[in-house]
């Protein structure tokens, strides 16, 4: 397994360049566990989430979020909840629209259905 992070949507082509490096070396796609560090940015949405999510999971590399959360503040229970379903494997049979979580947000469900159900 080859560890990496892609943590800001603006590195995307630097990030899918060293895929590409590692894949020609040999490396498989299904070989890589990438961060993706999550509530970090101020400017990140469900949909930029989704998107890093979305790519990662159509080149076979292993997406693995980390919440981000300042010192002293409770992290975000939606993205904990996203946090527990792709960390633990779910994504791969149960669709974000059917995980039932009390602490899964609207917003991500509807960020979801844009992406995916489009």
């Amino acid at each position: 397994m080859v560890y990496t992070a892609w943590d800001n949507l603006k590195d995307q082509q630097v990030f899918f360049a060293g895929i590409n490096t590692l894949e020609k070396a040999g490396i498989p796609p299904s070989h890589v566990r990438a961060y993706m560090l999550i509530g970090f940015d101020t400017n990140e949405t469900w949909d930029r989430i989704w998107y890093r999510f979305k790519l990662m999971v159509e080149r076979d590399i292993e997406p693995y979020p980390m919440v981000f959360h300042q010192r002293g503040q409770k992290p975000r229970v939606d993205l904990k909840c996203f946090q527990r379903w792709v960390n633990l494997g779910l994504y791969r049979f149960i669709p974000w629209n059917e995980y039932r979580r009390q602490t899964k947000s609207d917003e991500s469900v509807a960020s979801w259905h844009r992406l995916y159900a489009a």
